[in-house]
C-alpha cells in the first residue's frame, strides 16, 4: 500500500469507514484494507482496539430485541427493590437503575450512523431505478451527513 500521510480527521474516517465496511458489508480486514487502500496490520489493529467482533453481535441484536431486554432487567431490578423489605433502592440498586433508565432511553431516541447508512442505501437504490441523477444528489448529501455523525 502506497503510504499516504492522511490528517487525524482523514484517519479517522477511515477508521470508522472501516468498522462500517466489517459490520454492515461484512468484508474481511484483506478486502477492508485493499479498499480503503490501509495496511492489513492497522486494520487489524483497529479491529482489536474498537472491538468489532462486538460490535458487529451487538448489531445482529436488534433495538427492539434490547430495548426488551433492557425493560425486562428494570422490571425485574423494581421487583426486588419492592420486595426487598428496604421499600426503597439501595445505593447500588439506585445506580443500576438511572443506568438502564439513561440506556432505554438512549436507545428510543438516538440514531446510529450505520442505521443512517442502511436507510441511506435503500433510499438510493430506490431512486437509481427512478432518477439517477436525484439518486447522484442523495448520495453526495448522505455521505456529507453520516461524515459528520462519525466526528
Amino acid at each position: 500500500m502506497a503510504k499516504n500521510r492522511l490528517s487525524k480527521a482523514e484517519l479517522q474516517e477511515k477508521r470508522e469507514h472501516a468498522k462500517l465496511l466489517f459490520i454492515r458489508e461484512k468484508l474481511t480486514q484483506k478486502e477492508i484494507s485493499r479498499r480503503l487502500q490501509i495496511t492489513e496490520g492497522t486494520i487489524s489493529k483497529w479491529s482489536n482496539e474498537d472491538n468489532w467482533e462486538q460490535a458487529k453481535k451487538s448489531i445482529m441484536m436488534t433495538r427492539e430485541d434490547q430495548l426488551r431486554q433492557m425493560m425486562d432487567e428494570l422490571e425485574i431490578l423494581n421487583t426486588e427493590i419492592a420486595t426487598g423489605g428496604r421499600g426503597y433502592a439501595t445505593k447500588e440498586q439506585a445506580y443500576i437503575r438511572d443506568t438502564l433508565i439513561q440506556n432505554i432511553k438512549k436507545l428510543e431516541t438516538d440514531v446510529s450512523a450505520s442505521e443512517v447508512f442502511d436507510v441511506a442505501t435503500k433510499m438510493i437504490s430506490h431512486y437509481r431505478g427512478i432518477d439517477l441523477d436525484k439518486a447522484k444528489a442523495l448520495t453526495e448529501d448522505f455521505d456529507g451527513y453520516i461524515k459528520t455523525l462519525l466526528r
